[in-house]
């Protein structure tokens, strides 16, 4: 689960060995998320191989104190498997493993494997506001090669006056042999109610380097968030706008618009806007409504342009029609 102040993390050489004296017991979390597509016309004509079906997937977190300031954290996801027998059909995954040691007040180190430290959305249904991610949080999924938007690599953060600075050396987004990512991240609150956050990815191939810039406004009732990415390849610019407003204790209302220009000619801008309600049935048992609705004007054969691996549905980039879901997050 991403953590806004969360520094991002790696494994240091001098940490590899932990003291078999440390004997605190660790804690384990996590929560199961079950969806059900009632509706994906983004296929049409053709039938969807989603709708009227449930997906069920799951995490456990476990996190233990290794030392006085060091930590270790471990996520791992579970998701249905074939009955194949074939890897692909393994149904568990690693999202998170790492270690983060607070060195002073003012600096930390951390890492392993780790949640993209930059941008607005969160990783996982819990902290989420609506069942769907939005297009930029796709964008940066599909230039990370780990499973999830997920990086691996070394992190150090700092406080620098009103604001964290985050730098870190990464295995290359996409996976390229004998290359590198680099990151560079700040975040703060100008006031109590508002966090900023601004940073750039580098890496060999894709969108080649990505300029994010974010912003949250929460008060009692309202949060209200704006995210702009910009590419130098692939992807020129791309805009995701949402709100939110906590009607009660049990029951909130989400409203998000995304929108993403593409570099290559003929690519036409393809744009999408969900409607989300949640209600707390019980303090751990939430339960969400969403409908997407998807303007994809691109022809199907123009997916290869963009790029031939980002798990796109049957027509164009993100697919043109209307999907409805329900979900259920229960958390523990």
């Amino acid at each position: 689960m991403k953590r806004k102040m969360m520094i991002a993390t790696a494994l240091l050489p001098s940490l590899a060995v932990v003291s078999p004296v440390q004997a605190e017991e660790g804690q384990i979390s996590g929560f199961m998320d079950t969806i059900y597509t009632l509706s994906d016309g983004t296929h049409d004509p053709e039938d969807s191989p989603t709708a009227q079906k449930w997906d069920v997937t799951s995490e456990f977190d476990y996190k233990l104190n290794l030392a006085k300031d060091m930590k270790m954290r471990i996520d791992l996801d579970l998701n249905l498997a074939g009955n194949d027998g074939v890897s692909t059909s393994d149904s568990a995954k690693m999202e998170q493993a790492f270690i983060s040691w607070q060195t002073s007040n003012a600096l930390r180190v951390t890492g392993g494997v780790f949640n993209n430290p930059l941008g607005l959305e969160a990783e996982d249904a819990p902290d989420m506001f609506q069942i769907s991610h939005g297009q930029i949080y796709n964008l940066m999924d599909r230039e990370t090669a780990l499973w999830g938007n997920n990086v691996a690599g070394l992190a150090v953060s700092g406080v620098v006056g009103p604001v964290v600075v985050t730098g870190g050396l990464l295995n290359d987004l996409g996976n390229a042999a004998e290359k590198t990512s680099v990151a560079v991240v700040i975040n703060g609150n100008v006031m109590k109610e508002l966090e900023i956050e601004g940073g750039i990815l580098t890496e060999d191939g894709g969108m080649e380097r990505i300029i994010n810039v974010n912003a949250m406004y929460k008060d009692a009732l309202f949060k209200v968030g704006g995210e702009l990415l910009l590419g130098s390849a692939q992807v020129d610019n791309a805009l995701g706008l949402m709100a939110n407003y906590t009607v009660s204790d049990q029951l909130s209302a989400t409203v998000r618009y995304d929108t993403v220009g593409y570099e290559a000619s003929g690519v036409d801008n393809t744009s999408s806007i969900t409607l989300a309600v949640g209600y707390l049935l019980e303090k751990n048992l939430g339960v969400n409504f969403e409908i997407k609705l998807q303007n994809d004007p691109n022809d199907p054969n123009d997916v290869a342009i963009i790029d031939p691996n980002t798990g796109t549905t049957a027509n164009g980039i993100i697919g043109d029609g209307d999907i409805i879901g329900l979900e259920f997050v229960a958390t523990f």
